[in-house]
This record gives structure tokens, C-alpha cells and sequence, in this order.
């Protein structure tokens, strides 16, 4: 969790960690971690956090909550993860769709189906996924290998070669 100086949040400051952190915090955490991305007498709307921690509210991604701080003046505003991680950044979405397959592979799990990677990233559509994933393979990023109806597909990285769970 962040440090922060309580006199400045005595005197109504609210201060949070830096977006870079939220995003670290985003991509590597699991459901059930928690980060304090701001503290205050006020929700950190001004803040460049709020955008971010916001917009995973809206994916299903973090429950958001501001309990009292222990000093009883200010309020802890806290993110807990609730679903699978993903790359939250300002990122184009085949960035995006990569970098959370690219954690997949990090991670050693399966890759998901269509549905499941638009909500993590954020898509509208499955067709956005199946979309993207098609740019990325052409562009010589990604390959992937359908295994049959029921089986996860195989995702290796290119550039690394690491691949998403379920080899045979």
C-alpha cells in the first residue's frame, strides 16, 4: 500500500498512488487483492487514478470502497480485485488483447473463449475479439491453435514463444 504524509490529508488533501502503480497493481493482481489508491477527505476525482480505478468498476474488475481511516478524519479509498487481471492502460485494444494474453502465457493458463477476453478487456463484442486476434496473428504477433470443440486454444507468443495453458 501506498505511504501518506497525514498532514496533508488533515489539512483535506486526498492523495493516491500514480496511475502507473494502479496499472502495475491491475495487471498483476489476483481476486481478493486490495490497493489503497487514494486517501482523503474526498473521493479522488481530480486525481489521475479515478479514470482508471473507475472504468474497472464499470468492467467488473474491482469493488470499490472508502472505509474511515484509522485517524477517523479522512477516508482509505480501497480497490479489491474481483475478477481475472487485465492489461488496464490508455493502450489501443489489440495492445490490450495482447498484453493479457501475453500475461495468460506468463501465468501458464488457458486461453478463454471470445466472450470471456471482451469483458476482460473491455470489447463490446466477441466479434472484436475474433477481430483482433485475427490482426495480431497477421501481424506476425500471435499464433493460435484451435484444438477442438471443448479445448481451450493455444496462444504462443511470438516474440517469446511462451504459450497459454492446455498443451498437449
Amino acid at each position: 500500500m501506498m505511504q501518506v504524509d497525514r498532514q496533508d490529508v488533515e489539512l483535506g488533501l486526498t492523495l493516491s498512488c500514480s496511475a502507473a502503480e494502479l496499472q502495475a497493481w491491475a495487471r498483476a493482481s489476483r481476486p481478493g487483492d486490495r490497493i489503497r489508491y487514494a486517501v482523503g477527505a474526498v473521493p479522488p476525482r481530480d486525481e489521475p487514478v479515478w479514470p482508471i480505478v473507475t472504468r474497472m468498476r464499470e468492467l467488473g474488475l474491482v469493488r470499490l470502497h472508502n472505509p474511515r481511516s484509522d485517524d477517523k478524519r479522512s477516508y482509505d479509498f480501497i480497490a479489491v480485485r474481483i475478477s481475472g487481471p487485465i492489461a488496464v492502460t490508455n493502450a489501443s485494444p489489440d495492445d490490450r488483447l495482447f498484453a493479457e494474453i501475453e500475461r495468460l502465457a506468463e501465468a501458464g493458463e488457458a486461453m478463454p473463449t471470445d466472450p470471456a477476453l471482451a469483458k476482460r478487456c473491455g470489447f463490446e463484442s466477441a466479434n472484436t475479439v475474433s477481430y483482433r486476434l485475427r490482426k495480431l496473428r497477421l501481424a506476425g504477433r500471435l499464433v493460435v491453435v484451435a484444438r477442438g470443440v471443448g479445448e481451450p486454444r493455444i496462444a504462443t507468443i511470438v516474440a517469446t514463444g511462451k504459450t497459454t495453458g492446455g498443451a498437449a
